[in-house]
């Protein structure tokens, strides 16, 4: 039997199949729309897009539920969701290339390329290191005081990374598994230093440098896509707000509606 893969559509541009289903997966996608419609009702989840890949084939997609909030506009394969943290995948690929290219020491201390880096530490603490913060052990604080979900000022890099300055560690460096959005601040923070340009020029490259595709109807996949697609105002307007669970404090918070407009 083929392998199966469901995938959530969350990337700013999702792929087109045909509407007609394979004989063959009919039954898988009548035990997933189930699912998902099940599973929707259950956790109140407004919207959701979900692709079936077959071999590196997408043989069905379909969206389900509302994508607005008055419930008007359907949503549909190709609609359009916070990237979220997926984005730490694309900081992490941008690290191992300069590991590749030898600019960089997963294991060393991460203060080699971030010499300002001062979290509060103690002496019998191991240093943070870059494998540390990309893979949640470094101890970080989930979220930075400046430049966190909810900081609307839009700091700069620098400023995030430095706020966690002087604020104690949750854990000990390299002994338990703690979720943070600071600590990948810091690996985008190393990027850019060890680059010598600004963070957003390195992920553009990762994104569209190797040659980004985007595959067609029947499985088609040699349509190069050669810049990251910036999202018009149609897109902005059908970009809506979320709901971010906020494990440290085991409540919901409203996500703001952010622009995706360029600085």
């Amino acid at each position: 039997m083929p392998r199966l893969l469901l995938v959530g559509l969350i990337f700013l541009f999702a792929p087109r199949v045909d509407a007609q289903v394979p004989d063959k997966y009919s039954g898988v996608v009548a035990k997933l729309t189930a699912l998902v419609e099940r599973e929707a009702k259950d956790k109140k989840i407004p919207a959701m897009s979900i692709a079936l890949v077959d071999d590196q084939r997408i043989v069905w997609s379909k969206g389900f539920g509302q994508q607005d909030r008055d419930g008007k506009v359907p949503a549909t394969e190709r609609t359009i969701y916070r990237v979220g943290s997926v984005s730490k995948l694309f900081t992490d690929i941008a690290i191992m290339q300069l590991v590749e290219e030898g600019k960089i020491d997963l294991d060393a201390p991460v203060t080699n390329y971030l010499p300002d880096f001062k979290p509060a530490t103690k002496t019998e603490h191991k240093p943070i290191t870059l494998r540390m913060l990309m893979s949640h052990r470094s101890g970080l604080i989930r979220e930075s005081p400046v430049g966190n979900y909810f900081d609307s000022t839009g700091p700069t890099l620098e400023a995030t990374v430095a706020s966690v300055n002087g604020i104690p560690l949750v854990y000990p460096p390299g002994e338990k598994i703690k979720y943070s959005n600071a600590a990948i601040a810091a690996v985008g923070l190393a990027v850019q230093k060890v680059r010598g340009e600004e963070f957003t020029k390195s992920i553009e490259f990762v994104l569209a440098g190797p040659g980004l595709r985007e595959e067609e109807p029947g499985g088609r996949d040699d349509v190069d896509v050669p810049r990251p697609r910036v999202p018009g105002p149609d897109v902005r307007a059908r970009h809506g707000p979320g709901r971010l669970h906020v494990l440290d404090r085991h409540r919901p918070l409203e996500v703001p509606r952010v622009s995706l407009r360029r600085r």
